[in-house]
């Protein structure tokens, strides 16, 4: 019973993410006409951070190729959040497809940027994200460590609702691939209290 209600929990997150992503990210033809059509450098990280997270779960070299196409943008503009963001498709991108080496070294990359940034919503986030390389290799001690070092910032008042989420969610997720139902549910259930 303890596993349906957490599969249900997954499945029904995965459909409401799912919608909003085709939602709020549209056509990729559409994305590629607007960023062949523009000059401006801003509008481009816009549109390449688009393109990346909707090829990040279908074409994952092709993600790869227009994040870091917009980590040279970023750099070039001095915009440490949008280059967080694209070095965060990255990492994601290669641990999709099994590269975990690299994986793990933009995961470390965006910790060592996100600690240069002063918003530490970016560093608990770098920290998650790292865990799902480690997770994905079946490292669930690593992945683990990492969940637990982000989930330390969850005390500090600037650290955002979204991010306590997906940390606790991160957390849930790994207890529940190592077979661990009873702490899955328990953080599950920590996400759902009142903050």
């Amino acid at each position: 019973m303890k596993y349906f209600i957490l599969c249900f929990f997954l499945f029904v997150s995965s459909l409401s993410y799912a919608t909003d992503f085709t939602n709020k990210y549209g056509n990729i033809d559409s994305l590629k006409a607007k960023l062949n059509a523009t000059n401006n450098d801003s509008i481009k990280i816009e549109i390449l951070r688009k393109l990346g997270w909707s090829y990040a779960f279908i074409h994952q070299d092709t993600a790869i190729s227009y994040s870091k196409y917009g980590v040279e943008l970023s750099r070039k503009r001095h915009d440490a959040s949008s280059e967080f963001e694209f070095q965060k498709i990255i990492c994601f991108s290669y641990a999709l497809v099994g590269d975990f080496t690299k994986s793990i070294y933009y995961g470390f990359e965006n910790i060592n940027l996100a600690q240069k940034i002063p918003d530490r919503n970016f560093l608990a986030g770098s920290y998650s994200d790292l865990s799902i390389s480690y997770r994905e290799q079946e490292d669930y001690a690593a992945a683990l460590k990492a969940l637990y070092t982000a989930k330390n910032q969850l005390d500090l008042p600037e650290i955002n609702a979204n991010t306590k989420a997906n940390i606790l969610g991160m957390i849930s997720s790994n207890f529940e691939r190592e077979n661990q139902l009873d702490s899955a549910l328990y953080s599950a259930f920590v996400i759902s209290l009142p903050a």
